[in-house]
């Protein structure tokens, strides 16, 4: 298999995993999956040891309000947003989702692995924003 191919498998794969852990519909991840543009969603860092992308900090525009930014990290550990859904809620958010999205696919592109979704216990113990 070629690196297109096996970039696009490896984000099919991931994209599914997302959707059958968060327990929602998979159109809702590929609607943000489609969503993210350059000029409505920033890498601010990529968090990289040992020949392993561990997580990324992102800057993600706000949907509901223009110019308004949420920032975001993930990584193995957890996720922290700055929007009202993750900070007071406790929610996954939109913010965060895209940010395991960019996670996944720099750490496709940069060491050929994908985000390993099993792996992440705290993504299965929150509950997701509508």
């Amino acid at each position: 298999m070629g690196s297109a191919e096996a970039l696009e498998e490896g984000a099919r794969r991931f994209l599914l995993d997302l959707s059958g852990t968060l327990g929602v519909r998979l159109s809702k991840i590929l609607d943000l999956y489609f969503s993210v543009e350059p000029r409505r969603a920033r890498i601010l860092e990529i968090v990289e040891e040992r020949g392993k992308v561990l997580g990324v900090r992102m800057a993600v525009e706000s949907s509901s309000r223009r110019g308004v930014w949420h920032y975001v990290s993930v990584g193995p550990y957890g996720a922290k947003c700055t929007c009202e859904a993750n900070t007071i809620k406790g929610l996954i958010c939109r913010h965060i989702i895209i940010a395991l999205i960019t996670w996944n696919m720099v750490s496709l592109i940069k060491t050929g692995q994908g985000v390993d979704i099993g792996s992440l216990g705290w993504l299965k113990k929150q509950p997701t924003e509508d």
